[in-house]
């Protein structure tokens, strides 16, 4: 069905059905299918030289007292038919190619070798060792990022863990938690009235980065925020306009205005023809630019197929605040023309300045005004936004997979303060941060050292990111 859909709708509509008619069904078809082997296929083989050490909806994990468990195999085919043995090597006994991914059938996750070592810490969550010499680790954390698990969980970690655990587990007195510590009562002494108490501590660990970790919770003194929040400037008025004029200040149409009145001339002087639209290119002021701007803003507001019809007379698409503002053509001249900065003059220009060297002017000032005019509040976030636009980057997992990602720093309430453009990567790195480091320290300049709480995702957080921060007052 999903495949016959004829658009993203349909085909999240069919999920949403497959799961909710055939989902049950097929859980309980895996019950089934699961009890069925371990109790009349391997425990009735091994009896009780076996053991389930870890299972889960579609898996299990066994003990086994044998000296080859491929040989049982090749041996008793009641054990054989039950496998799907098409990952194995094509020179083993046990190798049949015709049953990959046969539904119903289990298959070997370590493809023949020998699991040495097991750990399982929850479900979905374990480590294993194999090969004789237990050289090889494997770590599943359905959940967990996939540079996490490969750069910092080992199967150390997770036995370790497993062994904290246990010591508390195995103490058959109640467990007092207070704060930060575990306190088992003396036997002798009533749970209720725990006089007498035995600390169970975990010892510190060292991580790779030589940050010592302790089950203590740290002294870190109260970081005050003074500042005064909300607008440094008071806009001329209380209209909307007057907040939107605080914003963009004649600065900035100047600037606009100059950049495409020259790109407009260059335009001119590179025509290919006399007849071509720019060959009436009249300059551009900052009267008619505002009147440009408002236009612009209002076809996001009114959504037409082409801009052509905002200036069309027909009764089903009379706008006349459109034509009455502004004619079609001397509005599609300046869309034409308008820009932000002055070009380089040569390819080897373009290749020693930004990437986004065309909007880097709009960019900047947008965050020096917000400086200017506004102070934030206490608690600020970072968002990464992603969108659609020319200067693009592939970004799996998303249904529209090119766009552009903007870091933002914003207030709860979602107002932005400032705003960082991703141009590739090696870029916003150092050599003792990394790219996300850089980017919250580059977003957070202006604001250090002022009492601010930051929150963010585990996107960008990290130790060494919270030592900087916590050095910095914020």
């Amino acid at each position: 069905m999903r495949k016959r859909a004829l658009n993203d709708f349909e085909k999240d509509f069919f999920k949403l059905m497959n799961n909710a008619i055939f989902g049950l069904a097929v859980l309980d078809i895996s019950k089934t299918l699961m009890y069925d082997y371990h109790y009349n296929v391997m425990k009735r083989h091994y009896g009780e030289k076996i053991s389930l050490m870890y299972t889960d909806t579609d898996s299990l994990v066994y003990f086994i007292e044998t000296d080859d468990f491929y040989e049982d195999m090749v041996n008793n085919p009641i054990l054989l038919d039950r496998m799907d043995t098409a990952n194995l090597p094509e020179n083993h006994p046990c190798y049949i190619a015709e049953r990959k991914k046969i539904p119903g059938l289990f298959s070997d996750e370590t493809n023949g070798d020998i699991m040495t070592e097991f750990c399982a810490l929850r479900s979905k969550s374990y480590s294993y060792k194999i090969g004789i010499d237990s050289s090889k680790e494997e770590i599943r954390a359905k959940g967990v990022r996939g540079h996490v698990v490969k750069n910092h969980m080992t199967f150390e970690e997770h036995r370790r863990y497993e062994e904290d655990v246990n010591d508390i587990r195995q103490v058959s007195s109640p467990i007092i938690q207070n704060e930060n510590e575990i306190s088992i009562p003396s036997p002798d002494i009533e749970p209720s009235l725990p006089t007498t108490r035995q600390i169970v501590r975990r010892a510190p660990r060292t991580s790779r980065n030589n940050y010592t970790w302790v089950d203590d919770k740290p002294s870190i003194n109260k970081i005050n925020f003074n500042e005064n929040s909300g607008l440094k400037v008071q806009p001329e008025g209380d209209q909307p306009i007057d907040f939107f004029n605080l914003l963009l200040t004649s600065d900035f149409y100047s600037l606009v205005v100059k950049e495409t009145n020259n790109y407009a001339a260059d335009l001119y002087m590179n025509r290919s023809s006399d007849k071509s639209r720019i060959s009436n290119w009249v300059d551009v002021d900052i009267d008619e630019l505002k009147i440009f701007f408002g236009l612009l803003f209002h076809t996001g507001t009114i959504k037409m197929s082409r801009i052509e019809d905002y200036w069309k007379t027909s009764k089903l698409f009379n706008l006349n605040i459109f034509r009455a503002s502004m004619s079609r053509n001397r509005y599609m001249l300046i869309m034409r023309a308008l820009h932000f900065c002055t070009n380089p003059e040569s390819e080897s220009d373009i290749q020693n300045i930004s990437r986004i060297y065309k909007i880097e002017p709009v960019l900047n000032y947008f965050n020096n005004r917000m400086k200017e005019i506004y102070q934030p509040s206490k608690n600020l976030s970072l968002v990464l936004w992603r969108g659609r636009l020319l200067f693009r980057q592939y970004i799996k997992n998303k249904r529209h997979k090119y766009g552009v990602k903007l870091y933002m720093l914003t207030e709860p309430i979602g107002l932005v303060q400032k705003i960082l453009i991703y141009t590739g990567q090696g870029t916003n790195v150092s050599s003792d941060m990394t790219h996300t480091e850089c980017v919250v320290e580059q977003l957070m300049e202006d604001h250090l050292y002022k009492g601010h709480s930051l929150f963010m995702d585990n996107y960008y957080n990290s130790v060494n990111l919270a030592h900087k921060l916590l050095e910095k007052k914020t």
